[in-house]
């Protein structure tokens, strides 16, 4: 396997993972630290629902291990309110922050709300604002679609060109497992039968870990958050499929 493998979960934050994976004695400050020696990359969901200071994202970079990727979710303020139209000012805001990452900034998933439909003027624009601010091609990017008028060749075409993944994901009503169009994929996890409180089985992760095998055998990367943290389910698959990766 040429490519590398990223596996972790949707946040670490949950005070209800203290006794199923934070050892009750640790404080909150030390959880990433603590979450990081398990595994090597983790998906910030925070910075989705408000702005995290530069301070902050500085501090994270210097708790984890060197190679570690953080993976942050863009601002529903660009993604929900503005709908990526108007966007400049709220993603420097967005990205003054982020870059604190420097290296260690992996990948920026842009979550689409599942009320908004495919316009190719309103992706192109948003992606052409990715490349000013120098965001592309330098920053891995995905997209997460939540409407099915999105699966389809056009858009296909636009991500292809731009090597921006099409984030496989399990979201009802709007499952994605193809195609590959970058030359990394990017999976998320929300749980099987219950929204984050559900968990998976073997043969659940069997078929993602198929899936990662032909990528990263072909010299491609592959990550894959588990966004079901309900009972700490999240941490079972990652820990699961990390040994069945071996």
């Amino acid at each position: 396997m040429n490519g590398k493998v990223y596996i972790g979960t949707s946040g670490w934050s949950y005070r209800h993972w203290i006794g199923r994976f934070y050892p009750v004695e640790i404080k909150t400050k030390e959880w990433l630290n603590h979450y990081s020696r398990f595994f090597n990359t983790v998906e910030i969901n925070s910075s989705f629902y408000h702005l995290i200071s530069e301070k902050t994202y500085a501090k994270w970079y210097d708790t984890v291990p060197e190679k570690f990727q953080f993976a942050v979710k863009m601002s529903r303020f660009v993604t929900h309110v503005k709908r990526l139209g108007d966007v400049s000012e709220p993603l420097d805001n967005f990205l003054k922050g982020v870059l604190r990452l420097k290296e260690k900034l992996g990948i920026i998933l842009v979550q689409l709300p599942p009320s908004m439909k495919f316009d190719v003027k309103r992706i192109e624009n948003f992606i052409q604002i990715l490349y000013d601010k120098k965001v592309l091609p330098t920053i891995r990017v995905s997209f997460e679609v939540r409407n099915q008028t999105f699966l389809c060749d056009r858009f296909y075409d636009i991500l292809r060109k731009n090597k921006i993944a099409l984030c496989f994901s399990d979201w009802p009503g709007v499952e994605v497992d193809n195609p590959v169009i970058a030359d990394y994929i990017y999976i998320r996890r929300h749980g099987p039968k219950s929204l984050y409180a559900s968990n998976y089985t073997d043969d659940d992760l069997k078929k993602d870990l198929e899936m990662m095998r032909d990528v990263l055998n072909k010299g491609m990367d592959s990550y894959i958050y588990f966004n079901n943290d309900a009972y700490a389910f999240a941490v079972d698959c990652c820990f699961r499929i990390k040994e069945m990766l071996k």
